[in-house]
């Protein structure tokens, strides 16, 4: 069976003594759910809401540029936007400069800007906008223009680094899926982009190495298997939920994944009898039908009437999934 834990107790409820075997197909399923959750959780960490927060940052500055009395708060930031917003402060009030005079000394102040310096665009944006001044410079007339370029220059700076990390996201979204993969279905070009890729995501390499290590345990030898115990070196204290629970029930259950596929190799005449299957796919699909026609399980026995009847198999409930009143 699966490793549901609701069919493993009820199973072990009414067969006390049963070996539960878990299958290579259910096994790897498991620990791939709860990778491809904990990547998903590190793909948001360190993409998504990097893209967010430049987002926001951009759409809060077109509005402090509209509205004189805005005020734009630095502590709601992340650290990673601290030199960009600091840069723009400063730009902002020469943008808001209500006089010639007074914007040539917040543009002195720039060129001066510790923060400036400092943020690996600073110079470029100065750079940029001096690259379009006519001849005669600033004038009386011209340096609200001026002015306005310094925000829009900003912003594309930005802009660029915001690219930068939505390239990253769509690279790590290729490893994301090179990690998955069953190392027997890679081709070369899979290899070579996996290895380009962990390069450039080193910190990703302990889930590739537990995942290749896990697959290579269902091709060692008869009785050469390792524990599983190795898989715990996926796991983070900052891990997804999902990706812990999947590694300490494949570790608690590993008796039953190897059992089952030993079994087998003693006796191979056993793929050929009848068994008791508790995760048959098509008759769970017959019992989903039940379910959105809404024929109603008005008691316990009308449970087992109906079922035995669509199943056309006599069924076993263990009262371990019964909750109060009798309902499943």
């Amino acid at each position: 069976m699966d490793f549901s834990s609701k069919l493993m107790n009820g199973t072990r409820a009414v067969f006390p003594n049963v070996l539960i075997g878990h299958d290579y197909f259910h096994s790897a399923q498991l620990l791939n759910r709860g990778t491809s959750k904990e990547l998903s959780r590190m793909k948001t960490q360190f993409f998504s809401r990097k893209i967010r927060s430049y987002k926001s940052l951009m759409r809060t500055t077109i509005a402090a540029e509209k509205d004189p009395t805005f005020r734009l708060s630095l502590s709601s930031l992340p650290l990673f936007l601290q030199q960009d917003a600091e840069f723009y402060l400063e730009i902002l009030q020469a943008f808001r400069s209500e006089s010639f005079p007074e914007f040539l000394q917040m543009w002195d102040n720039l060129k001066a800007s510790s923060i400036g310096q400092k943020w690996e665009h600073g110079r470029r944006v100065l750079e940029d906008v001096c690259s379009q001044l006519p001849s005669c410079g600033f004038t009386p007339k011209n340096y609200r223009k001026f002015a306005k370029l310094l925000c829009t220059t900003w912003r594309k700076y930005l802009r660029e680094d915001r690219r930068e990390v939505e390239a990253e996201k769509k690279e790590f979204a290729t490893l994301r899926f090179l990690i998955l993969m069953n190392p027997k279905n890679m081709k070369d070009y899979h290899t070579v982009e996996l290895r380009r890729l962990l390069k450039k995501f080193p910190f990703l390499r302990r889930i590739r190495e537990g995942i290749r290590k896990f697959h290579y345990q269902f091709k060692a030898d008869s009785g050469s298997y390792r524990s599983l115990s190795f898989l715990k070196k996926m796991v983070t204290p900052q891990s997804h939920s999902r990706l812990k629970s999947a590694v300490n029930t494949l570790i608690e259950e590993q008796e039953g994944i190897f059992a089952y596929r030993e079994m087998y190799k003693r006796d191979p005449s056993l793929r050929k009898k009848k068994s008791i299957r508790s995760n048959n796919e098509h008759l769970n699909a017959k019992v989903n039908k039940v379910a959105r026609n809404q024929y109603g399980f008005r008691s316990f026995a009308n449970t087992i009437s109906r079922l035995e009847g669509i199943l056309d198999c006599p069924l076993i409930v263990s009262p371990a999934l019964l909750s109060s009143g009798e309902k499943i």
